[in-house]
């Protein structure tokens, strides 16, 4: 009964339709890639969104949340997505400095 009002006994209108600029429905891949799109900044910030955005799509796809709706994404969805990131990014770096040293170690250096 949307639109009743109980007091006077009528019924509103329903109102103008929600127009969205990305639809609910729509996978969070694809509403990273529309969401960048749209963006308009100075390029060096682009530039920067563009690898944000790369390393937050490689972890959704990795917990297979690529293809969850945008409506469906909570904040516990992001908050696992971006601490999966972070993990990434810690054995990263781990594992380049590890092939540093290995690399250092064969050529002679200590």
């Amino acid at each position: 009964m949307e639109g009743y009002k109980p007091i006077t006994g009528k019924y509103n209108p329903p109102s103008a339709p929600i127009v969205y600029e990305i639809e609910p429905d729509t996978p969070l891949y694809n509403a990273i890639d529309s969401a960048y799109d749209k963006i308009e900044l100075a390029p060096k910030t682009l530039t920067e969104i563009k690898s944000a955005k790369k390393y937050f799509l490689l972890s959704a796809i990795q917990l297979r949340y690529d293809f969850f709706k945008i409506s469906e994404i909570k904040r516990k969805h992001v908050r696992a997505i971006l601490e999966n990131q972070s993990n990434q990014n810690r054995y990263t770096t781990r594992s380049q400095v590890f092939q540093r040293k290995r690399q250092s170690r064969k050529s002679g250096n200590p």
